[in-house]
């Protein structure tokens, strides 16, 4: 499809952002003027949540879409996505006669912010993701109109192009990552969008299938309880903390601890289209660490980090109970709490687990 005149230059600077991730936004702004749109942007939406690059306005809207907690009303995701549709589309190619002011997406969020149309296109890129290219109109202006479709479309193969590169871009620094942590012995995988493996290193390889099982949900533990921790660690929103989970992989082989630690804030700019980095540990004698670190590995209270760390130096709960003024009762409660957290189950296994956490 012929470009139209002038969207030459924006073709390079598409093309430059597929390697360099700030320049996406100023992308996406040119975007929003060859489309009379008021912002636009580049995201992936799971039920593990956004994650999402854009416009200034677009940036504000999509975090005030994620901060609502409610995934399920965005209809034109949901539908358009299936579509798979090789081109751009308008809600009202895809949604029919539905009438949007019983759909609470239109109704009760973009409207009353002033948005109500939109103009987007489903991309898929090679970790497993689907991506969206999408642009806000005004309400007041009205439906995008069949020109500004055909004008986005003659770029589309372009920014598809751009997102595939991106994404292999992307992959190859999560080798490059992965492959450096081996070099001090740390069998590790960087997870996609999708939370699944999106790279791993020799080390890591050994694990699959017989710890590690790469699934079309997502990533899953053979261990499961060690899975259903995972499972919760993987879908907490806004995760900024590094999550310890204890596995058992078998009554022949010694226990080991997968740290997940999030992708986020500046982190997002080497690992564009990562999630998390999962680095194994196999559970040794070392010395236990602060009472700090595992409050923070395992997010935990800081009562109940001083009685895990208590535990793992040989205390009985009584013992911990006399020495902090507490009941026995109390203490085994917060005792409770931290076998629930870890995934350990008792009190032998807490102990190895915390004698592995250092890498």
């Amino acid at each position: 499809m012929t470009l139209f005149a002038g969207d030459q230059d924006l073709l390079g600077r598409i093309y430059e952002a597929a390697f360099v991730p700030d320049l996406w936004p100023s992308v996406l702004e040119e975007l929003c003027q060859v489309s009379g749109g008021i912002g636009a942007g580049l995201f992936t939406a799971d039920p593990n949540g956004m994650r999402w690059v854009a416009t200034d306005f677009m940036n504000q809207l999509l975090a005030d879409f994620a901060e609502l907690g409610q995934p399920d009303i965005d209809v034109r995701t949901l539908i358009g996505g299936r579509l798979d549709y090789p081109g751009f589309m308008r809600e009202q190619d895809f949604l029919g006669d539905i009438d949007f002011s019983e759909l609470p997406l239109y109704r009760d969020f973009l409207w009353p912010r002033g948005v109500g149309f939109c103009v987007g296109t489903p991309i898929r890129v090679p970790s497993g993701d689907h991506l969206v290219y999408s642009i806000e109109g005004r309400r007041e202006d009205g439906p995008f109109s069949q020109a500004v479709v055909a004008r986005l479309d003659a770029l589309r193969p372009h920014l598809a192009r751009a997102a595939v590169l991106s994404g292999r871009f992307a992959v190859e620094q999560a080798q490059v990552a992965t492959e450096t942590l081996s070099l001090i012995g740390l069998p590790a995988a960087v997870l996609s969008f999708g939370n699944r493996l999106m790279a791993v290193n020799a080390l890591f390889e050994p694990l699959i299938p017989r710890i590690v099982e790469d699934r079309q949900t997502r990533l899953t533990f053979r261990d499961a309880g060690a899975d259903a921790l995972l499972d919760i660690a993987l879908s907490s929103q806004n995760a900024s903390t590094v999550r310890s989970i204890a596995l058992r992989p078998g009554p022949e082989e010694a226990p080991m601890i997968a740290h997940l630690v999030p992708v986020c804030r500046e982190a997002r700019h080497l690992f564009a289209f990562a999630s998390w980095i999962m680095i194994m540990t196999r559970a040794t004698n070392a010395k236990i660490p602060s009472a700090d670190l595992i409050q923070g590995l395992f997010d935990l209270t800081p009562a109940e980090a001083r009685v895990a760390r208590g535990v793992a130096e040989g205390r009985t709960p009584q013992d911990l109970a006399t020495g902090a003024g507490l009941s026995p009762a109390t203490v085994r409660t917060q005792l409770k709490a931290v076998f629930a957290k870890t995934g350990a189950s008792r009190q032998a296994e807490l102990v190895r687990l915390l004698s592995g956490l250092s890498i």
